[in-house]
C-alpha cells in the first residue's frame, strides 16, 4: 500500500469532495433508491468524474476510466452493474427479482435445509480476533496432520475463528502454505520463531487493519461498510477472495442451481468452499437492533448465521416477537434464505419455498461482508478511537421468515453485530442443528483459576458454584447464566460444571494441555430453539498455559518467555485480542508470536491424538 503524506490526503480529499460527492445513504440502507436509470440498456454511466484516479467506494462496483485532464476520465459501472438514479452501481437486476429457497425453522419445523440437516460431528473455534487466528492455524494443521478432518461435517466459527476459517474452506492453496508444517517444541529457537509464518498466520504480520480502514475512508467507503471492507483487505486479499462483486455457493452444482433459476446471474462471479472441507460452514454474527436504535450488550440482539448456501436466524427467539426501543413486537428469525438473495427487500410470500419470487439484491452478500460481521466487535473498537464520532457496525436489510398466517413484514434495516457479544463459541448454532458430536476450541484469554486460589475440586457433588472470572465466559454461560447477552446460553446442567472444571484444574496443575472430552445431558433452550433431551458428547480444548510444552523450547525461547510483559510474548498464550504490541495496530501479532502460539495449539491436538481420532475418525 503506498505511503501517503498529510498533504497528499488532504489533496486527494479535497479534489474528491469537488469531483464527486459521496452519496449519504449506503447501497445497504434502508433509504435506498430503487430506481434504474435505462434498465433495458443498463446505463452504466455514474454521472461522476474520477479526476484522482479512483472512484469512491460508495459507488459501488464502479472503476475510473479514460485517461488525461479532469474531465475525460469517468466512473462507470463494472460489467454485470448498472448505475441507479444516484449515480451507485446496483446489480444489473436490482428493478428484476430473484428465485430462491426460503426455509421455514420454528418449533413446529425444526429441521435445517441440506447438509445443515445432516450434521453429527462438527468443530466449533471460537472468536478472539488475531489470537484465534493464530491458534485456530496450529489447530486445523494438527488436526490435518492426523487425517481426520474427513470425519467432520460442520465448522462453526466466530469472530477471528471466521476469519480463519474463511480462509482454510474458501483459499485455493495446499495446506502446507496455507497451515504450515508439523514441528517439535525443540526446534523453536527464537531466529526460526522470528521466521515468516504460514500464509494464514502472515496476514496479521504483514497488514495492519487500522491502515487499511483509513485507506478505505479515504478512497469515500460507507461508514457501515468501512470494517468489512478493512477486514477484507486484511484477511481475505492474501487470497484472491477480497473480491465485492463474488456472490458465495456451496458447490458448482449450486451455482448451475441458482443461474438455472437466475439466467441473469450466469455473467456474475461465485466463489465456492475447497472440495474436501467440512460440507456445512457457519460463520456466525448478531442482528443487534434496528439502525439507529439502542441494543448490543445491553439490548435484544438475535442470532445471525451466515453460510455459503443459507443465511439467517433460524427459530423465533423464546417463540416469541422480539421489541426494541422503538420498534415494538417485530418477529425475528424463523429460518434461512439462499445466501444468494440475502440484502433484498422482503417477498411477498414470506413464509417458505423452493422458488420464492423477491426482489434482487442490491449488491452481492460476499464472504468479506460474513466475516466482517462475524467480527464487527472491532468496528465498535475503531469508533471509539474517533471519540463516537461514527457508529462502523455494519448494516444490512433484514427480513424474517414467517408463519404462513402472518402478514408480510418488511425489511428492516438492522445494526449488525460480533457473534462474541452472545456466544463466543459457536457451539450454540451447532446444538440447534442437532449435532452430537463438538469439539469446541476456545481461544480465549481468561486464564482457568489455580487451585490454591479456588479449588473446584473440593465442591462438594451437585452444589452450584458462580465461576464468572475463574474460566472464560465462553465454558461457563453453557452452564449458568453469564453478564449481558451471555445470559441465553445455558444448555448443561450448573451442578456439572464444578466437577469438569476439577478435571480441568488437574490438566493444568501437571502442565498438560486442556483438553477434556466430557457427554453432556443437553437441556431445552427455548431462545435458541432448541427442545433438548438428549446426549451430546464434547471434546474442549481451552487455551492456557501449558508447563510440558514449555518446558520442551529452546533455552533462549525460554529466556524470552520469562521475561513476560517485558518480552516478545506478553501474555502468552493469552495475547490480547487488541492492540497486543502497539497502539496504532489494532490486531497485529509478530511473526514469533504467531508462530510460538501456533505451535502450542499444534502441540495440545497432538498430545491428544488418540482422543481426537476416536471423537472424529468416520
Amino acid at each position: 500500500m503506498p505511503s501517503l503524506t498529510v498533504l497528499h490526503v488532504h489533496l486527494l480529499l479535497l479534489t474528491g469532495a469537488v469531483a464527486q460527492r459521496p452519496p449519504s445513504a449506503s447501497l445497504r440502507g434502508a433509504a435506498r433508491d430503487l430506481s434504474i436509470s435505462n434498465v433495458s440498456t443498463c446505463n452504466r454511466d455514474t454521472g461522476r468524474y474520477c479526476p484522482q484516479g479512483f472512484c469512491f467506494l460508495s459507488q459501488g462496483p464502479a472503476e475510473c476510466t479514460g485517461t488525461g485532464s479532469w474531465f475525460t476520465r469517468t466512473c462507470k459501472c463494472k460489467p454485470g452493474f448498472c448505475a441507479d438514479s444516484s449515480g451507485r452501481c446496483v446489480l444489473d437486476t436490482a428493478l428484476d427479482v430473484v428465485h430462491g429457497e426460503v426455509f421455514p425453522i420454528n418449533a413446529a419445523q425444526p429441521t435445517f435445509p441440506g447438509a445443515h440437516g445432516d450434521i453429527e460431528t462438527a468443530i466449533c473455534f471460537s472468536g478472539g480476533g488475531s489470537r484465534s487466528l493464530t491458534l485456530v492455524m496450529g489447530q486445523l494443521r494438527a488436526l490435518s496432520s492426523l487425517g481426520v478432518m474427513p470425519g467432520v461435517d460442520a465448522i462453526s466459527a466466530v469472530s477471528g475463528g471466521s476469519w480463519a476459517t474463511s480462509v482454510y474452506m474458501f483459499a485455493k492453496a495446499d495446506e502446507k502454505s496455507l497451515l504450515g508444517d508439523v514441528s517439535s517444541p525443540s526446534s523453536l529457537s527464537m531466529s526460526k520463531l522470528k521466521q515468516t509464518p504460514p500464509a494464514l498466520g502472515n496476514t496479521i504480520v504483514a497488514g495492519n487493519v487500522l491502515t487499511n480502514a483509513a485507506y478505505k475512508k479515504l478512497h469515500g467507503a460507507d461508514w457501515d461498510r468501512l470494517w468489512q471492507l478493512a477486514i477484507t483487505e486484511l484477511i481475505l486479499k492474501p487470497f484472491g477472495l477480497d473480491s465485492q462483486e463474488a456472490f458465495m455457493a456451496v458447490n458448482e452444482s449450486a451455482i448451475e442451481a441458482i443461474v438455472q433459476r437466475n439466467p441473469a446471474l450466469k455473467k456474475h462471479q461465485f466463489i465456492t468452499p475447497v472440495e474436501g472441507r467440512p460440507k456445512v460452514f457457519v460463520m456466525n454474527g448478531l442482528l443487534l437492533n434496528p439502525a439507529g436504535e439502542e441494543g448490543g450488550p445491553n439490548g435484544q440482539a438475535v442470532a445471525f448465521q451466515m453460510s455459503p448456501d443459507y443465511t439467517g436466524s433460524p427459530f423465533y427467539p423464546d417463540g416469541a416477537p422480539v421489541s426494541y426501543k422503538v420498534t415494538k413486537d417485530v418477529t425475528i428469525g424463523g429460518g434461512l434464505v439462499e445466501t444468494f438473495t440475502v440484502g433484498n427487500m422482503a417477498p411477498k410470500q414470506q413464509s417458505g419455498g423452493s422458488d420464492i419470487v423477491m426482489p434482487s439484491p442490491k449488491l452481492p452478500f460476499t464472504l468479506g461482508d460474513a466475516i466482517g460481521i462475524s467480527s464487527s466487535a472491532f468496528a465498535e473498537t475503531c469508533a471509539k478511537l474517533s471519540l463516537d464520532l461514527w457508529k462502523l457496525n455494519p448494516e444490512l436489510e433484514y427480513w424474517p421468515v414467517t408463519k404462513p398466517e402472518k402478514k408480510v413484514q418488511e425489511a428492516i434495516n438492522f445494526e449488525m453485530g460480533d457473534a462474541g457479544l452472545m456466544d463466543n463459541s459457536g457451539m450454540m448454532a451447532m446444538l440447534q442443528r442437532g449435532a452430537r458430536k463438538i469439539v469446541w476450541f476456545v481461544n480465549e484469554y481468561v486464564p482457568l483459576v489455580e487451585q490454591d486460589v479456588f479449588d473446584f475440586c473440593t465442591v462438594a457433588p451437585g452444589k452450584v458454584v458462580d465461576a464468572h472470572g475463574k474460566i472464560g465466559t465462553d465454558v461457563y454461560n453453557k452452564f449458568m447464566p453469564g453478564v449481558d447477552l451471555y445470559n441465553k446460553n445455558t444448555v448443561f446442567a450448573a451442578a456439572e460444571l464444578p466437577p469438569y472444571l476439577c478435571e480441568l484444574q488437574k490438566l493444568k496443575a501437571a502442565g498438560k494441555p486442556l483438553v477434556l472430552r466430557k457427554t453432556f445431558k443437553v437441556l431445552p433452550n427455548a431462545w435458541w430453539g432448541i427442545v433438548g433431551g438428549y446426549d451430546v458428547d464434547t471434546l474442549l480444548v481451552y487455551n492456557e498455559k501449558c508447563q510440558d510444552f514449555e518446558d520442551l523450547l529452546p533455552q533462549d525461547t525460554k529466556t524470552e518467555l520469562a521475561k513476560g510483559t517485558d518480552g516478545d510474548f506478553a501474555r502468552f498464550p493469552q495475547y490480547s485480542t487488541e492492540f497486543q504490541n502497539s497502539y496504532t495496530n489494532l490486531v497485529g501479532l509478530t511473526a514469533e508470536q504467531v508462530n510460538l502460539l501456533a505451535a502450542q495449539a499444534e502441540y495440545s491436538v497432538l498430545q491428544n491424538s488418540d482422543v481426537f481420532k476416536a471423537m472424529l475418525s468416520k
